[in-house]
């Protein structure tokens, strides 16, 4: 684990994490993760497992499963954006937005179904992308997605672009697709329509509807076109409310099989 982090750049936004919009030219320490940024801010004796970057915020996985992002969001707060935050997100500030392994919004990425509800034919490969296929969320310069959404906050993109390189292609061809396969599943099933969450049905408006005749001519030219259905129908199945998943440790040795494959 790493026990330090430094950023650089452009601070207009505080995702740097230096409590201010100072643009740094050269690496700096983020002291919050070493117990220096002052009483209530102190973050010890926890490695930090991974960090993603955004235009206007940033975030980072500790060790003990915990998530913190710290930045601005756009028009929004953060804790407009994730229920379950501790503080609010005043300027400067850092936040703790969740823990992996209990879903909300954090927790429906690792929270598609367990082993034995998995659909028939999903594979590690599948499976894996299921699990971080809303990553975007947590990547986008443009925030996650609410209820109160007028327009759509491309989390697809966000998520593919932070994965493209180191996952294998169908992972990141599903996170890509995942919402393209929402529209064209409710323009060739109706039932699949009916199914959906509120949420579903609100952010399916914002992306587009259910795909048009040429739409889905051409999105079933996609060479991992089941495989994105799949990973789709677990998306779905992982949006219950109090659904028991196992903790993101229990995949991590799938995770590293898919990585290295």
């Amino acid at each position: 684990n790493m026990n330090r982090l430094f950023s650089c750049g452009n601070g207009s936004t505080y995702a740097l994490g230096h409590g201010n919009k100072e643009t740094c030219k050269g690496f700096r320490q983020i002291q919050f993760f070493n117990g220096e940024q002052g009483e209530g801010a102190q973050i010890t004796g926890v490695g930090i497992k991974t960090v993603a970057c955004g235009l206007m915020h940033s975030g980072c996985v500790l060790s003990d499963g915990s998530v913190y992002q710290w930045g601005t969001c756009g028009d929004y707060s953060a804790t407009e954006y994730y229920v379950n935050a501790s503080v609010d997100c005043t300027e400067g500030s850092f936040i703790q937005i969740g823990s992996l392994g209990h879903v909300s919004a954090p927790n429906h990425t690792v929270g598609a179904p367990p082993e034995p509800r998995w659909p028939a034919g999903a594979d590690e490969v599948t499976i894996v992308a299921a699990l971080v296929h809303d990553i975007g969320h947590f990547t986008s310069e443009h925030g996650s997605f609410t209820m109160e959404d007028t327009k759509d906050r491309f989390h697809e993109h966000a998520g593919a672009r932070i994965l493209e390189g180191a996952f294998p292609p169908l992972v990141v061809e599903a996170v890509k697709n995942h919402v393209d396969a929402k529209r064209y599943l409710c323009a060739v099933d109706g039932a699949y329509h009916d199914g959906l969450s509120d949420a579903s049905v609100h952010s399916l408006k914002l992306q587009g509807g259910p795909m048009n005749t040429d739409e889905r001519a051409a999105f079933e030219e996609n060479p991992y076109l089941d495989q994105i259905l799949l990973v789709r129908r677990c998306d779905d199945k992982g949006k219950v409310a109090g659904l028991e998943v196992p903790p993101l440790d229990h995949y991590l040795p799938m995770m590293r099989r898919v990585l290295q494959g």
